[in-house]
């Protein structure tokens, strides 16, 4: 077994930490230097380890005993431990049942022994009621309440309207996942978008030509920090986007699958909305699309769970058509380890002190057949 990289951190325990470890490990181990010797009555985190075949999430770890200077029986756990990391092939994570969400923003979310911390992404599953448009979305962890409860934040006005859901649900799942290894991704328009015809040239007057995608409410299928944040990086004028509008979110048809270049971005007079892009149509576009924007339907989600159909508008990126590659192209994936906030500070997830760690990471041979000796 070789030590093939090294290094420090520093953590006051409250958040996960990642660190990238592109050819990967086969043991993972970290010590608190900040504490050695230490008297303190705080029974914080001295050692931990992990072996790459352990499950997601789990531990080895030495807690120094309290009020003295020495370490207790190691103990091994499941929960904010640590996690093996390859974004091509991301960890799964068990689900736990939701047993309400509040119709807020924030939304206040009862799953028992969740085992989340803040800044963990989670996909919801099988909720009820008027929150099924949620099914399948990702969002962020807000805060953390206790350790059955839970906050995210979305969009509160879409909520009101009942498009994503303004009656609480009691039922349903939510398991922790990863982001895609790609920057950025399908965007959804969000529920409270807008899409109508815009002035061209800097001017009022209306360019038949121009669309007027107002996103000023974006969740993207992977965005951070928060669900219903605009871009987690911003496009470029220039950029060449394809837009999916499925018929029943109220807008035209014909606006399905079109291609349209992006000529201005919070710009336009009239519309200083976030992230609002104007779009031009471009041609080339299949038989029976739209080729003005005129008369364009507005974008409506439909209400709550009635009729939802689980298929999204959004826009994606076709740099294949393009001068200028966007970071839809940018792959950002990696190997790595997740540090969970079980092995930080004093192992609860609870800001202390900042403490550094050292950090070893090992990697050997894998031998698939025991080897006798001699043979």
């Amino acid at each position: 077994m070789t030590t093939f990289m090294t290094g420090t951190f520093t953590s006051t325990g409250a958040a996960p930490i990642i660190l990238a470890l592109e050819p990967g490990f086969d043991l993972f181990t970290m010590v608190n230097i900040s504490d050695v010797g230490s008297t303190s009555a705080e029974t914080q985190v001295m050692r931990a380890y992990y072996a790459s075949q352990m499950p997601p999430d789990s531990a080895y770890r030495n807690l120094k005993t309290n009020g003295a200077n020495t370490l207790a029986l190691e103990t091994s756990f499941i929960g904010n431990g640590f996690t093996a990391f390859d974004s091509s092939n991301p960890p799964v994570f068990a689900a736990t049942a939701v047993t309400a969400i509040t119709a807020a923003s924030p939304a206040s979310v009862s799953s028992v022994a969740h085992g989340l911390a803040v800044g963990d992404t989670v996909m919801f599953s099988g909720l009820n009621g008027t929150m099924t448009p949620m099914n399948g979305l990702k969002f962020t962890v807000n805060s953390i309440t206790n350790a059955n409860v839970f906050t995210i934040t979305f969009d509160a006005s879409a909520a009101a309207a009942g498009q994503i859901g303004n009656v609480p649900a009691t039922a349903g799942f939510v398991t922790k996942v990863f982001g895609s290894q790609y920057s950025p991704h399908n965007v959804i328009i969000g529920p409270t978008a807008t899409m109508s015809a815009a002035a061209g040239g800097g001017v009022t007057i209306v360019d038949p030509s121009n669309i007027l995608l107002n996103m000023n409410t974006v969740p993207s299928f992977e965005q951070y920090p928060s669900q219903y944040t605009p871009f987690q990086r911003p496009y470029q004028v220039g950029a060449k986007l394809r837009l999916y509008m499925p018929a029943t979110f109220g807008t035209t048809t014909n606006a399905n699958f079109i291609m349209a270049q992006i000529v201005a971005i919070n710009t336009q007079t009239g519309y200083a909305v976030a992230n609002q892009l104007q779009l031009k149509i471009l041609p080339g576009n299949p038989v029976g699309s739209i080729t003005t924007a005129v008369g364009l339907a507005a974008l409506v989600w439909p209400a709550g769970g009635a009729g939802f159909k689980r298929s999204y508008p959004f826009v994606t990126d076709i740099a294949e058509a393009s001068a200028i590659l966007s970071e839809a192209q940018d792959n950002c994936g990696f190997r790595g380890i997740l540090i969970g906030t079980g092995v930080l500070g004093l192992g609860t997830g609870v800001a202390t002190t900042v403490r550094t760690y050292q950090w070893f990471a090992f990697k050997g041979y894998t031998l698939t057949t025991p080897v006798a000796p001699g043979n």
